[in-house]
């Protein structure tokens, strides 16, 4: 029985459920509390993201555009991107 599997990367869901898990797990590790959540969610986005890449094994110039958009997508699900953007439009 595997917890995280190789499909996970594999869809959107997936990627969003793995990075809000990781993340959730070790944001309160003591090397990492310190930093804004926000920043651990980006980095592990592209962890995450990187893996996908190299799982679908596209490597063309449009394989890569794909997963950095797919990087931001990601990242953007995992911390809420609807109210981020609402926050940030508000100021």
């Amino acid at each position: 029985m595997e917890f995280i599997t190789s499909d996970m990367f594999l869809t959107f869901a997936g990627c969003l459920a793995i990075v809000a898990l990781i993340t959730q797990v070790i944001k309160s590790l003591p090397p990492l509390d310190k930093i804004n959540t926000l920043w651990t969610t980006f980095g592990i986005s592209i962890l995450v993201g990187v893996i996908r890449l190299f799982l679908i094994g596209d490597f063309s110039a449009q394989g890569i555009t794909m997963g950095v958009l797919n990087i931001l997508a990601i990242y953007l699900g995992a911390i809420g991107g609807y109210e981020t953007v609402k926050q940030i439009t508000k100021k």
